[in-house]
């Protein structure tokens, strides 16, 4: 569960819905951004832009990204410039094959909820970020 005051407002940049469980584990205002999948062929300056601007424009306390890795690797600087949370969904993939008769095999997947793991800041440089805030106070 992500632990946080009810009034926190939680950014959630997924290209799906959040599950009913998920949703459960999570304390606060949830605003929710569903990119869509960005083609090789698209501009894809112009749409991870997009996105930026309303994770400015949003200003979260905590953002959940699962999303294209290019958005990630945007988001993931965002939170460092802005020591903003971020946190990724874990999921339990469960899949079956199944032999048809003409020989194909189709595969089935199913993805289970299994928790939240933090992305930044990691507990080993979260010491850090606050020693460098301390000594920029004093």
């Amino acid at each position: 569960t992500i632990y946080r005051e009810e009034r926190m407002k939680i950014l959630v940049i997924m290209n799906h819905d959040l599950t009913e469980e998920q949703r459960k584990s999570i304390k606060g205002e949830i605003v929710q951004i569903r990119p869509v999948n960005i083609p090789v062929s698209q501009g894809r300056d112009e749409i991870v832009g997009r996105i930026m601007k309303e994770v400015e424009y949003t200003r979260p306390d905590i953002i959940i990204c699962q999303t294209d890795y290019e958005v990630f690797a945007k988001v993931l600087l965002y939170c460092c410039q802005t020591k903003t949370p971020l946190f990724g969904s874990l999921t339990e993939r469960q899949v079956r094959e199944i032999t048809l008769p003409d020989g194909t095999v189709k595969k089935e997947s199913t993805f289970k909820f299994s928790g939240w793991r933090r992305f930044f800041p990691l507990p080993s440089i979260t010491k850090a970020i606050l020693k460098e805030e301390k000594n920029e106070n004093s």
